[in-house]
């Protein structure tokens, strides 16, 4: 590690090494979409993503990726983000999302069939983001994993289906407020507080 060089500096490196001319990239999606078009999984997707694999109707009707759902995380992604292992970048993504949508919905609901995942989506790249102070003491770095997207994308679809139920049955309680969206310590703080005054 260069300690001579600040970590926007060398973030901006990083995303020049990965990222692809557009042309480049749309030759990417076109071939990988071609390429997907020629295997055969042993299932069909309808519109509604329904699913049946190997012949089994019905089976793992429940197990489906939802399309809209999907595109619009796919739309929310950073155009900027940093590319995992596989080197595909988020723009790639970002260039049709109903088109890779459709694609993916076809992978995931493979892979929730098997219970599965592929083996290239349980690695990361570690990269240090300098924080302050003096750059040769690693303990002034902040590590962060760069995961590929169709996994971050995958744990997405898994996630949000899983809290919607969760917050349905209000299986948590309104104390536990860490990694909630729209909630922190402040929330637990403004509590202690107003229970304190009243």
């Amino acid at each position: 590690m260069n300690a001579g060089i600040d970590a926007a500096t060398r973030e901006a490196h990083v995303q020049t090494m990965f990222s692809l001319p557009e042309q480049h990239a749309k030759e990417e999606a076109s071939q990988i979409a071609n390429d997907l078009s020629k295997i055969n999984f042993g299932f069909r997707v309808t519109t509604q993503t329904d699913l049946t694999l190997n012949g089994n109707e019905g089976k793992h009707a429940l197990m489906t990726t939802d399309i809209g759902m999907l595109t619009s995380l796919i739309k929310k992604l950073k155009m900027e983000g940093a590319a995992g292992q596989n080197v595909i970048p988020n723009a790639l993504f970002r260039e049709d999302p109903s088109f890779w949508a459709y694609y993916l919905a076809l992978l995931f609901n493979v892979l929730r069939g098997t219970t599965g995942v592929p083996d290239a989506w349980k690695g990361s790249i570690i990269h240090p983001i300098y924080k302050a102070a003096n750059p040769a003491n690693p303990s002034n770095y902040r590590l962060i994993a760069l995961i590929d997207v169709e996994a971050k994308l995958y744990a997405s679809c898994l996630l949000q289906p899983l809290a919607e139920w969760i917050h349905d049955r209000q299986l948590i309680p309104q104390c536990q407020t860490g990694f909630r969206a729209g909630m922190g310590a402040s929330t637990n703080l403004a509590k202690k507080a107003t229970c304190m005054l009243y």
